[in-house]
């Protein structure tokens, strides 16, 4: 029997994640899909990060 897909995971289990999976792993795919849009007009989030340490010190 073929593995079900929730998303775009593949879950060898009958049962669905649980809601708290579902926004961990949701929450995982907007911050990554942030840093790579953040990345087309601005210092990466590391980076920002860094230059807001330095201008503080």
């Amino acid at each position: 029997m073929a593995p079900k897909v929730w998303g775009n995971i593949a879950d060898s289990s009958t049962e669905p994640p649980t809601l708290a999976d579902v926004k961990v792993r949701l929450k995982a795919a907007i911050d990554i899909s942030a840093e790579v849009e953040r990345l087309k007009y601005i210092t990466g989030g590391a980076g920002q990060a860094m230059a807001c340490q330095q201008k503080s010190d």
